[in-house]
């Protein structure tokens, strides 16, 4: 019985969607679309090696979408359980209150510091999963990236995560000498 340390083989390797050590081609052509696209945090979800996904972030987001068709009972309980989370969490913000946070920031993100041109997610700096609020002062905003990949990681966890990874890092933040 061959395989790897992992106990996988070929194709189960590839099922699960992982690539098995980072690379340095530029480009990757997505397996499932098949269309090809920078090899970057942008296009493709990184893990934790540092390598990325085979499938890019608009097919796996589209995947994602498809599940909860199929099984909108699943959905409707991720959601119902993620805002009694949020409740039971307190507090509360108003559109001036993120207006107050989007001058604050220079319309950029409050992670990477890319712009946000108006738009940008209300991001909880200290998850609620984690016991976090939601009033004003434990609030930011982010770009579509930053917020998915933060997930419940603290702030101090995801910037950690940024670095490793080499992505960018708001430097009038969080320090260090990566976009201001």
């Amino acid at each position: 019985m061959g395989g790897t340390a992992a106990g996988l083989v070929g194709p189960q390797r590839v099922a699960r969607n992982l690539d098995p050590s980072p690379t340095l081609e530029s480009n990757r052509t997505c397996r499932t679309c098949g269309k090809t696209k920078p090899l970057d945090y942008r296009h493709y979800n990184q893990i934790p090696n540092g390598g990325f996904r085979w499938s890019c972030k608009r097919c796996r987001a589209a995947n994602t979408r498809e599940y909860h068709r199929r099984n909108p009972e699943k959905a409707q309980e991720r959601t119902k359980r993620y805002n009694a989370r949020k409740a039971a969490a307190g507090g509360s913000y108003t559109a001036a209150d993120i207006r107050k946070i989007r001058t604050r920031l220079g319309d950029r993100c409050g992670y990477c510091g890319d712009p946000l041109h108006g738009g940008g997610e209300v991001e909880h700096m200290l998850p609620v999963l984690r016991g976090g609020t939601s009033n004003p002062d434990n609030l930011t905003l982010a770009c579509r990236t930053c917020n998915g990949d933060k997930g419940s990681k603290t702030v101090e966890g995801f910037i950690a995560y940024l670095r490793k990874h080499g992505r960018p890092v708001r430097s009038d933040l969080w320090g260090g000498t990566t976009k201001p």
